[in-house]
């Protein structure tokens, strides 16, 4: 309501008191009034552009985004921000090797899911699913940040399926295997200390970067325990740290291993650095399983499998086990777990129905 007021002979309306609401009214119509005022002038002096018209242009614009020129410049600064070293430098790879040449000369927006299932039958003349997979993985991660980023409005990869695989997971070694292997390393001459490399996965479940990155600082003698940590120059697969205990056997084996006054990583490069081509140490590797009379050869992902097995099959419970290795899933834990041959024989041997179900199926 207005409010009425005389002053002396004659009578006004104070129309401040009308209200919020109408106060509103008033300020959206000015701000009309000041924006067709604006667009008049734009008009006179030759330069309003439809909002329609700007549209199209704007869409003009954003489509003539080349795919080489938005992998180079704007996917892989960012995947080198994002991601750890070497999963950026297998993206870069796969990008300038494949996935650029086959779309080269085509905008983002030209590219479509036929285009892009045309080239996984291209591929699968050369290299196996897997491979094939994850270049698939890389463009599709490539087109999503494409549309996150407002450069085209459909991501053509998003329906584009995998191949399906069949994973092949490593043989399981026995617990003779990994001791002969493990008395082998202790003989074989290597430029880091092979026994101690191997007995930290063997006896930690630690992954092939993470025994490259490691500390001295990580390893507590007092506690006897081991703290994978993340670093501002590396980072664990899931960006956390986790503690794994030392049984004697692997804390003697660091204990022996040289320790250099500067250098703050257990298997150093002799400049002190970490090694980047792990070529010579695979290779002492193949010697010392050679010695032990593994013929199907040993890898260091098998070892971390050997962990995780032999550990559950020795009474560590799988949520133990998925905390030493690091896994952010109890599935994956589960899905490295294999059981021994041997361990198999003890268990159906012990098995009886006179006895009950609580039967020993340790292996000595």
């Amino acid at each position: 309501m207005a409010s009425v007021f005389k002053k002396q002979d004659s009578w006004w309306i104070d129309y401040y008191y009308l209200g919020k609401r109408h106060r509103q009214k008033i300020g959206a119509k000015r701000k009309a009034e000041d924006a067709l005022s604006q667009i008049r002038t734009k008009i006179a002096a030759g330069d309003f552009v439809a909002p329609d018209e700007r549209q199209e242009q704007d869409l003009l614009v954003r489509r003539a985004v080349d795919f080489a020129d938005f992998a180079r410049r704007e996917f892989l600064p960012w995947s080198a921000v994002e991601h750890a070293t070497k999963h950026h430098d297998v993206q870069k790879r796969m990008l300038e090797a494949h996935l650029i040449p086959y779309f080269k000369g085509l905008h983002l927006h030209e590219i479509t899911a036929k285009r892009i299932e045309d080239y996984k039958p291209l591929r699968l003349r050369k290299v196996v699913k897997a491979t094939v997979n994850r270049e698939l993985s890389c463009l599709k991660k490539l087109m999503r940040k494409a549309v996150e980023w407002g450069v085209v409005d459909e991501n053509p990869a998003q329906g584009v399926k995998l191949f399906k695989e069949t994973p092949q997971a490593p043989r399981l070694l026995e617990t003779e295997e990994v001791a002969a292997l493990l008395a082998e390393c202790q003989q074989e001459p290597c430029t880091v200390d092979l026994y101690a490399f191997v007995a930290t996965i063997a006896y930690a479940g630690l992954r092939k970067s993470e025994v490259l990155n490691m500390r001295w600082d990580w390893i507590d003698y007092r506690r006897e325990q081991l703290t994978v940590r993340p670093s501002k120059e590396w980072h664990t697969k899931n960006y956390k740290p986790r503690t794994i205990p030392l049984n004697s056997a692997l804390l003697q084996a660091l204990r022996a291993v040289p320790r250099r006054l500067g250098v703050p990583y257990v298997f150093a490069t002799p400049e002190g650095t970490v090694y980047q081509n792990v070529h010579w140490i695979v290779t002492a590797l193949g010697r010392a399983v050679a010695r032990a009379g593994i013929v199907d050869g040993v890898g260091f992902h098998q070892l971390r499998h050997c962990f995780c097995s032999h550990a559950q099959m020795q009474g560590v419970v799988p949520i133990t086990v998925q905390a030493w290795m690091g896994h952010q899933d109890l599935r994956t834990t589960l899905k490295y777990s294999h059981i021994s041959p041997a361990h198999e024989r003890a268990a159906i041997q012990a098995f009886s129905y006179r006895s009950g179900h609580q039967v020993d199926t340790s292996v000595a």
